[in-house]
């Protein structure tokens, strides 16, 4: 398919499923990341814990930092549930929802990984492509740096 920039300007270009999945695919995880480093910004105010939100409301409440995070999620899953269940009067369009799930999905995964760090499959995924590696570790530094 030829690229037709104008009719992208207007959203009029036709995708296939197909096309439009791997479209999503490129374009999703780079938006978790935003949302995330903007989520960490407004509500961890601290530059080197991405949980520190989790934490803190997890020693006031005297609860563990994951369940303080699966309350957030739970909204979210709920406004999408009632989204598929037929609801569409909600405040929020039904992706920004999806998008905050996974936001927490993968907060709680880094959760997960701190506990144990070693046993976490990225250490297979780094191995088995140096190439990968260099570039995400170079990344990471750039966070660390920021």
């Amino acid at each position: 398919m030829q690229l037709n920039e104008e009719k992208l300007k207007r959203k009029e270009l036709m995708f296939s499923q197909k096309q439009q999945q791997v479209l999503l695919d490129t374009v999703i995880i780079p938006a978790i990341q935003g949302l995330r480093k903007a989520g960490q910004a407004e509500y961890a105010h601290e530059k080197d814990d991405a949980h520190a939100n989790f934490r803190r409301l997890g020693e006031l409440l005297d609860m563990p930092q994951e369940k303080i995070l699966w309350v957030y999620l739970q909204k979210h899953l709920d406004g999408i549930n009632a989204h598929i269940n037929g609801y569409t009067s909600q405040r929020e369009d039904v992706r920004g929802r999806i998008a905050d799930a996974m936001t927490y999905l993968a907060l709680l995964w880094g959760m997960v990984e701190s506990l144990n760090p070693t046993a976490s499959i990225i250490w297979d995924d780094l191995n088995a492509n140096p190439k990968a590696a260099k570039e995400i570790l170079s990344k990471i530094t750039e966070v660390h740096n920021d």
